[in-house]
């Protein structure tokens, strides 16, 4: 028996005992982001032919046509800002995080010299102090939100990839398991995502709202997701029909800027009813800039 912890006082005693439950709290909650980092939730989908886009929706959509896809995995959730943070961590003490300052204020993190995400926004849930990342309070199951490098090399760290657009909405859809449905698992929005008129102005913790037809949760609101593919508003018509990846280069768009790469499935930020309620659908196709972040980017 530990005599030293007898001979204290019992107030001092008490915060020493709590002082070590949050400690093994804070230990524990840092494992369980670390193994969801490297071992994480992964459903597997059987490949199969599919109909891909929609007929009556916008141009980008058009022309719905025949995909052929292999087997592949997707994770259930998206993912969080603890395995995201630990991931983070770990590339520091690599050398391949780079944290850009202005003055005294901790501004972009830099992953391989790419912008990954920006310390410095008011959205922002990770902070930065004494060379360590860190969640925010309350944060931990929130989803990250980070440019497509940021996406990019956190896949690359657990030796995945993100998904291709088609395979995105091939899950997105329920797989062979198609319910035909306007949202992902539903035809509620409600039911399935987090969106303007429900989401009270922010994200939310992953996983609380009802899963589509292959158990995934969120493909519909709470954050856009990032995919492979460049955007091209013209590639439906000549897309391969086997395991398509989209075009191998950024296309100029008639304006003369090109084109970025592809998100999927909407934000807490759509409002129903709206021309904006189309990113929510599961064939709506969202082309931002790679290196933007924003508070419903992840």
């Amino acid at each position: 028996m530990p005599r030293e912890i007898e001979a204290i006082p019992g107030k001092r005693a008490l915060k020493i005992t709590i002082a070590v439950f949050f400690t093994l709290a804070a230990l524990l909650a840092a494992i369980l982001a670390y193994l969801a980092w490297i071992l994480p939730d992964m459903i597997h989908v059987d490949g199969g032919e599919f109909q891909m886009g929609c007929s009556d929706c916008l141009d980008d959509e058009q022309p719905v046509h025949t995909v052929q896809l292999s087997n592949f995995k997707i994770a259930r959730y998206e993912t969080t800002n603890g395995p995201f943070v630990s991931f983070l961590n770990h590339a520091l003490a690599e050398g391949q995080v780079e944290v850009q300052q202005e003055g005294s204020t901790y501004t972009k993190v830099l992953i391989s010299g790419e912008r990954a995400f920006d310390l410095s926004m008011p959205y922002c849930q990770i902070s930065y102090a004494n060379n360590r990342f860190a969640v925010k309070d309350g944060k931990d199951n929130f989803p990250a939100l980070v440019s497509w490098y940021g996406a990019v090399r956190y896949c690359d760290s657990i030796d995945g990839r993100l998904p291709t657009e088609a395979e995105w909405e091939y899950a997105a859809k329920g797989g062979y398991l198609n319910g035909n449905f306007r949202y992902s698992g539903s035809n509620d929005a409600d039911a399935v995502a987090w969106h303007q008129s429900n989401a009270g102005g922010s994200s939310h913790p992953v996983g609380q709202k009802q899963q589509n037809q292959l158990e995934i949760y969120d493909m519909s609101g709470n954050l856009r997701e990032w995919v492979n593919d460049w955007y091209d508003p013209q590639y439906y018509t000549n897309s391969p029909p086997a395991n398509p990846q989209g075009p191998p280069d950024p296309v100029q768009l008639p304006d003369g800027r090109y084109a970025g790469k592809i998100m999927r499935g909407g934000s807490w930020r759509e409002h129903l009813y709206s021309d904006l309620d189309e990113y929510l659908r599961e064939t709506a196709v969202d082309p931002p800039l790679v290196r933007v972040t924003k508070r419903d980017y992840g």
